[in-house]
């Protein structure tokens, strides 16, 4: 009863499903079973051994369900930290979090940690081990998401796409070429990022990677931008007469 409870509890709250372990003491003909229930890492035990393994899975997860109910945070699922670590990556216009995996153990009981990788920086917890992959990755994201500084405020006032007609229009008003992209993609193992140069004024501005090729440009166009803007100040200030 209890053990089907529990079950149905993680399906609804979308959480890895739980694992009973048992042990076993006494004769063959008289066995004394106990129970563990692993939970999202934390570990509810039966309290007592007896004859039959329905009985103690029950009461382990009685233990369980009766230690939910007194917290006042219920569990949550660790999916949910991979999600809000690729929203971060999204919004930032960065390359998709990459994720390592570390195995150890004999094949037929692995346990797995996970190393995650975003905006050059490498995430994880190398000190704990896993029964299960994506366990092992959504504590690696926990890891980042703790670590990672907040997405910063706008840097500009100038729109972000608009950098592309702003350099397009100083080359019009200086009568050279228009700006030309050079955008290709950037494999990396599960990930697929652009990376994109502009030329213009016989110069060429590269950009960091972007998930997609128009996030690509315009950042270039921005580098492009900025650099054209510092030459144009720079030339001004030699125009002055000196005082």
């Amino acid at each position: 009863m209890y053990k089907s409870e529990l079950h149905a509890l993680c399906s609804k709250k979308h959480c890895p499903k739980p694992e009973f372990v048992h042990t076993c003491e006494g004769p063959v003909h008289s066995p004394v079973f106990t129970a563990t229930v692993t939970l999202n890492e934390k570990k509810f035990c039966a309290g007592e051994g007896t004859p039959s393994k329905k009985e103690v899975d029950n009461l382990a997860a009685r233990a369980a369900l009766l230690s939910l109910a007194d917290s006042s945070k219920p569990f949550e699922s660790k999916t949910d930290f991979k999600t809000q670590l690729s929203v971060y990556a999204q919004k930032l216009g960065k390359v998709p979090p990459l994720y390592k995996l570390i195995q150890e153990g004999p094949a037929h009981a692995p346990r797995f940690n996970a190393e995650v990788t975003i905006d050059g920086q490498t995430f994880g917890r190398p000190e704990l081990l896993y029964y299960k992959l994506k366990d092992a990755e959504a504590a690696a994201a926990e890891v980042a998401l703790d670590l990672l500084p907040p997405i910063p405020p706008q840097e500009s006032t100038i729109p972000s796409l608009s950098y592309k007609n702003f350099i397009q229009e100083i080359a019009q008003k200086e009568g050279i070429l228009l700006p030309v992209y050079n955008t290709v993609p950037t494999n990396k193992e599960y990930s697929t990022a652009y990376k994109s140069s502009v030329q213009i004024k016989c110069e060429i501005f590269e950009g960091e990677p972007r998930t997609s090729k128009k996030q690509a440009e315009m950042n270039a166009a921005k580098i492009a931008y900025h650099h054209l803007a510092l030459l144009e100040l720079d030339g001004d200030d030699n125009e002055r007469p000196d005082h």
